[in-house]
């Protein structure tokens, strides 16, 4: 008779170790977008407010400065990020869902269930 506790227990381990590789592939992915998004954001600033004084008859708004060179670029990283990052980890699970399938001597059947499901959220 097979040890079927110590089969399920070791699938889970797998499945949230995917889950985990997942998260933090996004995480970093994500932050590295979120810190091009304020390095964009400090020139963006001066150069919305230059060509608000330009073109607006040298007046310019600080919400408009904030909202157009800084809200703007960030959110647009953020955005990116998240793109990009959901995109490695389609790339990159079935390699994952391999490795782990290995190291836990558990089915990639098993695991490749786990794995549609996260390549749709």
């Amino acid at each position: 008779m097979p040890d079927v506790l110590g089969n399920e227990e070791r699938e889970a381990e797998a499945v949230r170790k995917l889950g985990r590789w997942r998260d933090q592939t996004r995480t970093r992915i994500l932050l590295a977008f979120a810190a091009l998004g304020l390095v964009l954001a400090i020139p963006g600033y001066s150069i919305v407010q230059d060509l608000q004084f330009r073109y607006n008859g040298n007046v310019a708004l600080l919400m408009v400065n904030v909202g157009v060179g800084v809200v703007v670029p960030f959110v647009t990283m953020m955005l990116v990020g998240r793109f990009v990052g959901n995109r490695v980890v389609a790339a990159r699970i079935d390699a994952k869902v391999a490795e782990l399938a290995k190291a836990y001597e558990i089915p990639p059947e098993k695991l490749n269930e786990t794995a549609t499901l996260v390549r749709q959220l």
